[in-house]
């Protein structure tokens, strides 16, 4: 009986412990913890900061594609930022981000299995929602996806 517990605990403890270090949508750190940083020159009436993409992002305003990171966007040691305010519309605007993790590219030696993306989604200078995800779980092409409704009256 003590075996099948210990197996069960085996499996179960690191299940639980993997969805633990995922932040989505939630509470907010300050800047200071994530120690993000916003220049007065990125600011404007909506945009997005990334901090972390491992390794393509691809930004979509009402299904049309507005941004591309390009691959290797994780070798970039600065965040990019992007704006979309002349693209929206009035109205519901849909906002989708998707994180590709690509197999391995040019110059590149072994497997990549981990992915991440850390952003901000921002109206002017306030944050409106708050993203970070990540996993070592080998998968590639699209890996992870999230849509934003933006309200223009």
């Amino acid at each position: 009986m003590h075996t099948v517990i210990k197996s069960l605990l085996f499996i179960l403890i690191p299940i639980m412990l993997t969805g633990c270090f995922s932040k989505s949508s939630g509470e907010f750190p300050t800047a200071e913890e994530e120690k993000r940083t916003i220049d007065a020159s990125e600011i404007e009436g909506n945009w997005v900061k990334f901090y972390k993409i491992d390794n393509q992002v691809k930004v979509f305003l009402n299904n049309q594609l507005v941004f591309d990171s390009g691959v290797g966007a994780e070798k970039k040691d600065e965040d990019i930022s992007f704006g979309f305010t002349d693209e929206l519309r009035k109205g519901k605007n849909k906002l989708r981000i998707e994180l590709y993790n690509d197999p391995p590219y040019e110059g590149f030696m072994g497997f990549d299995k981990h992915w991440e993306i850390f952003y901000e989604l921002f109206k002017e200078d306030v944050p409106i929602d708050y993203i970070h995800e990540q996993a070592d779980d080998g998968k590639t092409g699209m890996v992870w996806s999230m849509e934003h409704d933006i309200l223009v009256e």
